[in-house]
């Protein structure tokens, strides 16, 4: 006896749906952690320590300057027979320039050490520190020039 079979629908077509199909809950995990910090190279902390020492000495001059800038400005303003005026924003510049070296500095050491302990990163620190405190060094410092009322009459 021979069972003639149906032939087998083509792959294109749907398979019919079971009658009732078996729902399973699914499981949710945690993600996995993620990798530990690559230990930072030699190069790292070399070049930390020599923005950190750039950022120190550009720090000195910041304080420097913002400390005799009246001084230096009322004797090149008398060596042409100029008036040098000082008011209270030449003043609050000046301590704005003291301060904010001294701070950006404290802060950039602070940060750059930790992140060192933890094997971490640091260059960038001192790197955005100094980018910082060079836009606020030549911004005060035109403040306090552009800040003389004589300086301005004479162009």
């Amino acid at each position: 006896m021979t069972v003639h079979l149906p032939p087998e629908p083509p792959s294109w077509i749907a398979s019919p749906e079971p009658a009732a199909q078996v729902y399973q809950r699914e499981v949710w995990t945690a993600p996995p952690r993620p990798p530990k910090p690559k230990p930072t190279g030699p190069r790292d902390g070399t070049l930390t320590t020599v923005l950190l020492g750039l950022s120190l000495i550009g720090t000195l001059v910041g304080v420097t300057t913002g400390a005799v800038i009246n001084a230096l400005l009322r004797a090149a303003y008398e060596a042409q027979g100029l008036a040098y005026f000082e008011t209270t924003s030449t003043a609050t510049a000046q301590l704005a320039m003291i301060v904010s070296h001294i701070l950006l500095f404290g802060i950039s050491a602070v940060v750059a050490i930790l992140l060192r302990k933890r094997k971490r990163t640091s260059f960038y620190v001192p790197l955005a520190a100094g980018v910082v405190a060079a836009i606020l060094y030549w911004t005060l410092l035109i403040m306090i020039v552009a800040g003389n009322h004589d300086m301005r009459t004479v162009a």
